[in-house]
């Protein structure tokens, strides 16, 4: 069972666990507050994405390729470097959207403590509800990039791919990523 713990949407000091299928108290997707109106995306580019390439778009295949490359090299290097620890690699995929991405993390190695985030919320319930039929749930977490929940030095890995382009402040997003990494 893949229980972990993450901070609480609502600010309090308690944190919300992933039971290995559900964040108890609030379903399959944990919301963070957002901003009143999200920059850059929404449902319909995500819905036009989907219809045209379905995660198989020359584009895609070679971002999702060169990045799995990178995730590989950084955890053998990583392992190398901890060969006495035993806990899994927390690899958190920023603009997941549809998954894609993730599923590919999760065919390469379902020991990772895999975490999807999405700053717009029907591509991260349709991804929650293809996991949970597929028999592999995995925590999905609506924030945006820019006031990031997770706790410092928290994430191993982290992978944005497409994801800065859309981000009007970048300094801080990418502050907010060198944050969240160990």
């Amino acid at each position: 069972m893949n229980t972990r713990y993450f901070p609480s949407p609502d600010g309090r000091d308690t944190d919300v666990l992933w039971n290995g299928r559900e964040f108890e108290g609030h379903g399959p997707v944990l919301c963070y507050p957002m901003p009143n109106n999200p920059e850059g995306w929404d449902d319909s580019l995500t819905d036009f994405h989907e219809e045209v390439s379905r995660g198989h778009h020359p584009i895609d295949e070679a971002s999702f390729s060169s990045a799995l490359e990178r995730v590989q090299r950084g955890l053998r290097e990583r392992e190398r470097e901890r060969e006495r620890e035993r806990e899994n690699a927390a690899v958190l995929e920023i603009g997941c959207s549809s998954g894609y991405f993730l599923e590919r993390l999760l065919s390469w190695n379902p020991s990772l403590h895999i975490t999807g985030a999405d700053i717009i919320d029907q591509p991260l319930r349709r991804l929650a509800e293809r996991m949970q039929k597929g028999g592999h749930p995995l925590p999905l977490l609506r924030f945006d990039l820019t006031s990031c929940p997770l706790p410092d030095a928290s994430q191993d890995v982290i992978v944005a791919l497409n994801v800065l382009e859309h981000i009007e402040d970048h300094a801080k997003a990418v502050g907010e990523i060198q944050r969240i990494l160990k």
